[in-house]
């Protein structure tokens, strides 16, 4: 495959357009047409297709477009390592996760490994569920730590790691502070949720739906897990959260928790990376996890 015009080719799928993409190269426009013609003729495929005055994508380039991206997307990571090779860096591993094993339990094992491999540079990003494989899957991540029940990604190697039990949380003013109800009670009063693409808010929508409920109010939404908590801790509706974030507060009386008849929420943490991908280095990482 010609990958000069695959290169062409993931611009225009990036923009949608072959004179954005042409003035974003600094070509002309023939020049890129010429190149994506070629590669269509060589591929056998039409790649794009006209949408008004405009182009679209076929669902041909759609799949030619995502496998692109992680075909230069691990040239990019090669090139990096070959680049810290020649300077003598240090070795990198740079971990995905999401909030919860990045605020509560991540630290902790990377100081351990970090103190046993001082050599070894450790990246931590977190991001949702979605993001932590993105990162995975286009070599932008050598490691991911997810929150979820169900990872459906063929691609990646997945290792349950720990359970974490899961509370319905609130103000000690709040109404069902400290009750025991049932899970259509506490659907009818305003939630604190995460962001779409969060395994939290996919967790609360699923164990509605199976209990036979409506979602709950959506009365606010925040990105990052102690947004949320510091909005229940000001006074403001439900949340479901991790055990591992509000137990301080649940001692020091600045939350309560509602229990839910017959409801017990335990969540599990898997550790995922590409398929026969990990080096040496990210090995003793996960083993570090796993001790």
């Amino acid at each position: 495959m010609n990958l000069h015009a695959l290169r062409i080719f993931k611009v225009v799928a990036e923009f949608e357009s072959v004179t954005k993409a042409a003035n974003y190269l600094c070509l002309s426009q023939p020049a890129v047409t010429i190149q994506i013609r070629h590669l269509e003729k060589e591929l056998d495929v039409a790649l794009l297709q006209t949408r008004g005055r405009g182009i679209q994508l076929t669902e041909i380039g759609k799949v030619l477009a995502k496998e692109a991206d992680k075909l230069f997307s691990l040239e990019a990571s090669i090139e990096e390592k070959i680049k810290d090779a020649k300077k003598q860096l240090t070795e990198k591993i740079v971990i995905a996760s999401t909030y919860l094993p990045s605020s509560f339990l991540l630290p902790t094992y990377i100081a351990k490994f970090k103190a046993e491999n001082s050599n070894t540079q450790i990246i931590l990003q977190t991001g949702n569920s979605t993001d932590t494989i993105y990162k995975l899957l286009n070599y932008k991540a050598d490691v991911g730590i997810i929150v979820s029940e169900n990872i459906n990604e063929p691609q990646l190697s997945i290792q349950h790691w720990k359970d974490i039990e899961f509370y319905f949380v609130t103000h000690p003013e709040h109404a069902l502070a400290d009750q025991l109800v049932s899970i259509k009670d506490v659907v009818t009063y305003p939630f604190v949720l995460r962001e779409k693409g969060s395994s939290t808010r996919e967790l609360l929508e699923a164990i509605c739906l199976t209990q036979g409920v409506p979602a709950p109010e959506e009365g606010l939404v925040f990105d990052g897990l102690m947004e949320s908590v510091q909005a229940i801790l000001s006074g403001y509706g439900i949340m479901l959260a991790p055990s591992i974030a509000v137990e301080q507060y649940l001692v020091s009386n600045q939350l309560r928790r509602i229990y839910i008849n017959e409801l017990q929420i335990m969540r599990p943490v898997y550790i995922c990376t590409r398929q026969n991908s990990p080096n040496a280095n990210t090995e003793t990482f996960i083993n570090t996890l796993l001790m």
